[in-house]
């Protein structure tokens, strides 16, 4: 886990995503890693090879 995603950011937002699924139990650390991930991926500069068109010539 990355130093810049503390806990209780990911706490909150798995329990953000449970609540999105209709509280059924049995996915927390699915929503766990969810919540992770995202918050990781907030953190990350968007790539500018994503924002380049490539041409066929």
């Amino acid at each position: 886990m990355s130093s810049a995603v503390d806990r209780e950011k990911i706490a909150q937002r798995a329990y953000q995503i449970y609540e999105q699924r209709g509280k059924r139990p049995g996915s927390e650390l699915d929503d766990w890693i969810k919540a992770e991930q995202e918050l990781m991926d907030q953190g990350k500069p968007k790539s500018q090879s994503s924002k380049k068109k490539s041409f066929p010539y």
